[in-house]
């Protein structure tokens, strides 16, 4: 009997052991209601590395004849896409344990409404900000160049280049205005990941770095951690005075051509599509820039974002690009736009010989004059004394 006792003591406390466990480990339940969705497919993507476009499918589900479902599952603290159907989807910025809801019309273009994530509030209220600063300052500008298109004129207009050069500085104020909003509005919330798509500029690593190691102390350890601080980092490598990453993509030949085969004082890397109206309207005083600086040492490598090879052809000729210019038409998700922190373009990079950064996103003037003053320097200092 006591033999009986000791052993059912055991399995008592091994069962409160597991109880425990299980409490310490809680799943994250994520159900809804869907209207016009009966019996359609749901399935729950983590954003493994949102700035490469990684996504692993965790979990999949079904609704019932009334839209409704349920998926219960151990999540790790992360961002997630629910996609309902092939129409709909939604981010999710989701604290392991919680209760979620998800409700709406798979036939309507209203958003969404979820409820039980503080984390996924706060992306919404960012993703709502975004688009009201995009409207504000960038589309404005977008819509004259495409009306100024529509009537025939071409690129080389100065009304087309005064437009586009305020498309871009336009484009740098809204993201700096998006990261006023994560300082103010989003402290270390799951929701600030998403927002590292857009992250860039030399000025804001003091604050990103800052930013890393607070979200590492709310989530020491984890992968959403990690890939917080990896971006910060890989701006911060990109900087002035950092080293430019390696670059071996095909030319319109399909030749593999290394970026560090290009061999001059200096060198533009040069991010940039046939699609980009900021592009194109640069591109006359880049190719002014080349004839001129050239034949005494400069060197431009453009990476086309391209999805055409087609249109990537016309532009090049068109715009008299002479220059190496490589691509794999995989647009934003071309490898490179990550190592060099590309958000949006135009985008350049200027380097040494030895590889190392000089300056970044030059445009218009700053460029010519920047060029001008280095081949003055470099002039000078390999005169002999």
């Amino acid at each position: 009997m006591k033999n009986r006792s000791l052993l059912s003591a055991a399995v008592l406390l091994l069962l409160v052991s597991l109880n425990c466990s299980a409490q310490t480990d809680p799943k994250t339940i994520i159900s809804g209601e869907i209207r016009n969705f009966s019996g359609g497919s749901l399935q729950l993507f983590l954003e493994e590395d949102i700035n490469r476009k990684k996504r692993r499918l965790i979990a999949e589900a079904k609704s019932d004849q009334n839209g409704r479902f349920k998926l219960v599952k151990e999540l790790p603290s992360h961002v997630y896409t629910l996609r309902i159907g092939d129409k709909k989807s939604v981010m999710l910025a989701i604290e392991k344990g919680q209760d979620i809801f998800v409700a709406g019309d798979a036939g309507a273009s209203d958003q969404l409404k979820i409820t039980g994530s503080d984390d996924t509030a706060k992306l919404e209220a960012y993703e709502q900000y975004r688009k009201a600063s995009l409207k504000r300052m960038v589309i404005p500008v977008r819509d004259q160049i495409k009306q100024l298109k529509a009537k025939g004129v071409t690129d080389t207009d100065s009304r087309l280049q005064e437009l586009a050069k305020l498309e871009i500085e336009n484009y740098v104020k809204h993201k700096n205005e998006l990261l006023g909003f994560i300082k103010k509005e989003m402290g270390t919330s799951l929701a600030i990941y998403p927002t590292s798509i857009r992250w860039d500029g030399e000025k804001n690593i003091p604050y990103l770095r800052e930013l890393s190691k607070q979200f590492q102390n709310a989530y020491p350890g984890t992968e959403i951690a990690a890939r917080v601080n990896e971006k910060v980092e890989t701006i911060a490598a990109n900087s002035v005075g950092g080293k430019a990453a390696e670059i071996n993509m095909p030319d319109k030949s399909g030749t593999l051509i290394p970026l560090s085969s290009i061999k001059a004082r200096f060198i533009l890397i040069d991010f940039w599509g046939s699609w980009c109206a900021p592009c194109r309207g640069e591109s006359r005083l880049l190719s002014e820039l080349y004839q001129k600086f050239n034949p005494i040492g400069f060197e431009i490598y453009g990476v086309g974002l391209e999805s055409s090879r087609e249109q990537w052809m016309k532009a090049m000729e068109q715009d008299k690009r002479l220059w190496t210019n490589v691509s794999t038409f995989q647009e934003f998700e071309t490898p490179v736009t990550f190592d060099y922190g590309v958000t949006s373009l135009p985008v350049n990079v200027l380097i040494d010989s030895s590889g190392k950064v000089i300056a970044r996103n030059l445009h218009g003037k700053d460029l010519r004059l920047t060029l001008e003053k280095l081949f003055v320097e470099t002039k000078v200092s390999a005169s002999p004394q």
